[in-house]
């Protein structure tokens, strides 16, 4: 696979094409972000609030099947980095998710990170992540579980503040598996950067695989 660093508007628009078909295969009434949102990401120049964006295409025989976000926290967590990979529904199985995650890794090392995180989607209630074996193998574990639901509006009538309970119509629609991997000693306590929900209990990664 030859991967390349996303630099201009064309090759973003590219990316965020796979992105948009990836997102809709994989989740439930959750559609990729519009590609506008991207776009300042190009720019160096422009504010980040305290994070930066950079993008990675993955091509096979000269056609686009892979991708990867990095996102790198710029104010604190200095050592951590967010790395997200998806690969065309029609050529996974084919080992471009590896390569793609091993370039990312490669990519947020050269920054200067040590720590990563990644998301991945899983069917709900018990359904493990395709892209379980592939973290694991790069020394990941869980850290949080998140669940999706969908609320089915149609037959609702008008909303009312006084809605009795159970009126309204929401199934669980998939499940959020965030992981994290260090390639230093994992810290005693749990890392600031996943501390948004304190009382979840969480797990932290060893290492990355050699």
């Amino acid at each position: 696979m030859k991967v390349e660093q996303v630099r201009d508007e064309a090759t973003l628009k590219d990316w965020h094409g796979v992105s948009s078909v990836c997102w809709d295969h994989d989740h439930v009434a959750l559609p990729a972000d519009p590609v506008e949102e991207r776009l300042p990401a190009l720019d160096p120049d422009a504010p980040h609030a305290g994070e930066r964006h950079e993008f990675l295409i993955g091509l096979v025989d000269g056609c686009l099947v892979a991708i990867a976000e990095i996102n790198l926290p710029t104010l604190d967590n200095l050592q951590s980095a967010s790395i997200g990979v998806q690969v065309l529904p029609e050529r996974r199985q084919q080992g471009h998710g590896a390569a793609m995650l091993d370039a990312a890794l490669s990519h947020a090392e050269g920054a200067g990170r040590s720590r990563f995180f990644f998301e991945v989607p899983s069917a709900y209630p018990s359904g493990d992540p395709a892209a379980g074996p592939l973290l694991t193998a790069v020394g990941a574990r869980p850290v949080l579980k998140e669940v999706r639901r969908l609320a089915d509006l149609r037959d609702r009538g008008p909303l009312s503040a006084r809605a009795p309970a159970g009126s309204w119509k929401v199934k669980p629609v998939g499940r959020l598996l965030r992981s994290v991997t260090s390639t230093s000693p994992a810290p005693d306590t749990p890392l600031r950067s996943v501390s948004r929900l304190p009382t979840i209990p969480r797990a932290i990664g060893t290492g990355r695989s050699s």
